[in-house]
Parts: structure tokens; C-alpha cells; sequence
């Protein structure tokens, strides 16, 4: 029997955003499994993910995968916590205000040197996709490898002169899928599929998801402060927040 494939139709992840390509998300089996491999396409080709979900695929996953939570939702049978879907826009708004501040950048300006440091929106990218994104929903609450960072302090930050402007910035968006598709069917209150040993030396700790999705919301609004400023000195564009 073939696997079953989702269509999720050209929604934005806000209202406000530009259409974006249509997203395609084929499971690997038509039964509830232990993990879901899922094969995501963004206006181009992209490797599959595996998402440790121990739930069937659902019309909740189908949406918020794309980033987008239709305020019917409870009308249409998507069975989320209304205290998710807050936090979930809330989130979205952030990524999407990441999104926008970068938009139209050419790839010298991506890789400008802001700071003394060197720090340049394209790291920032980088960081935001495998630091925040992937770190803290698909290895902290999927339980998947904590070894997705490269090896090295602050490595995550780093962007090699052969790793492309475009890819890097998709792999964010990719990310932002894999981890809205894990907050679908994840309770507020369920404990970290696994917690990070390092945690004791920072004196940190996360005992459910809720914390974990508001710690997400700071970290990417902070940023998302950072790429405003970078570019109004790049370009004098400003982000305007009513």
C-alpha cells in the first residue's frame, strides 16, 4: 500500500505574509507508528526528516506544519489547546518578523560583518535553525540526537564561504516545520522527551514544553531585535511593530 500524502494548500504562516510555495508532506506509513519520516519540498528539493511522533498523522499536524493556525480551528476538528494556539502565534509572529527583516538582502549583505566580532545576519540564520529551532523541539522534545550543533563553541554560528545563502535560510523554514509538526501533538505539560546534561552547568532546567516554547519566543524576538537594527545600517530599512 502506498503512503498516503498530505497537501497542504499555499497558506502563509501569517495572514499578512506573501504566498509561499505549496507543501507537500508524505508519511511514511498509513498507521500510527513509533516515528514518522516525513519528506517536506519548499519551492525545491529538501533531505527527510525524521519526527519521533507517537501519534497518527492529523489535520492538526497538516496545519500547523506550514506555520499556520486557522483561528476556526476547533470548527475544523484541529484539536489543539487554545493555550497552544496563543503561544503558537505568538512564536509564528517572531519567525515571521525574523523572515521579513531579511528579505530582499543580497548574499554580500547576508554575510556583512555587523560587529567587531564578525557577527553577520547570515550566522544569526544559521543559529536560529540549528541552536533554537532544532535544539530545543526536535532534540529536547522529540528526543531526537542532541548532536545536531557543530562541534566547537558557538559553531552553530559559523558559515563556511561554500554553504549557500538560500540554503541556510530554507533550513530554517524547514525547521520552523519540524517543530510546529512536534508542538501539534505535544501536551503544554508533558516533560522534555529528553533533557540536556549540560543544563546543571548553566543552572537551567525546562520541565515541560510551555516553558520550552516561551523560552523559543524570547530567543527569537531577541534576534529578531538584532536583524532590525542590522538592517536599517544596511539599508535603512525599517521594521515598523504597531
Amino acid at each position: 500500500m502506498a503512503p498516503p500524502t498530505l497537501l497542504v494548500l499555499n497558506e502563509p504562516m501569517l495572514n499578512s505574509a506573501p504566498p509561499r510555495a505549496p507543501t507537500t508532506f508524505c508519511c511514511a506509513t498509513a498507521r500510527p507508528v513509533e516515528a514518522l519520516t516525513w519528506t517536506t519540498r519548499i519551492a525545491g528539493e529538501h533531505p527527510p526528516f525524521p519526527l519521533h511522533l507517537r501519534v497518527p498523522v492529523t489535520r492538526a499536524v497538516e496545519h500547523v506544519a506550514l506555520g499556520f493556525v486557522p483561528p476556526e480551528s476547533s470548527e475544523k476538528g484541529l484539536h489543539m489547546n487554545p493555550e497552544t494556539e496563543l503561544l503558537l502565534r505568538h512564536l509564528n509572529a517572531q519567525r515571521q518578523h525574523v523572515l521579513a527583516a531579511i528579505d530582499g538582502l543580497s548574499d554580500e549583505q547576508l554575510r556583512r560583518p555587523m560587529l567587531p566580532s564578525g557577527w553577520n545576519i547570515l550566522g544569526l540564520m544559521k543559529h536560529l535553525s540549528l541552536g533554537d529551532e532544532h535544539y530545543w523541539f526536535r532534540s529536547i522534545v522529540g528526543g531526537e540526537s542532541l548532536d545536531v550543533l557543530p562541534e566547537g563553541q558557538d559553531s552553530d554560528w559559523y558559515v563556511a564561504d561554500d554553504e549557500a545563502a538560500d540554503d541556510i535560510i530554507d533550513l530554517y523554514k524547514h525547521e520552523i516545520e519540524a517543530a510546529n509538526a512536534i508542538i501539534a501533538v505535544t501536551a503544554l505539560d508533558d516533560p522534555p522527551g529528553q533533557k540536556d546534561p549540560t543544563w546543571q552547568e548553566w543552572g537551567i532546567d525546562f520541565p515541560d514544553l510551555r516553558g520550552i516554547i516561551l523560552h523559543v519566543i524570547a530567543e527569537t524576538a531577541c534576534h529578531a531585535g538584532h536583524l532590525d537594527a542590522a538592517r536599517e545600517l544596511i539599508d535603512g530599512h525599517q521594521f515598523l511593530v504597531m
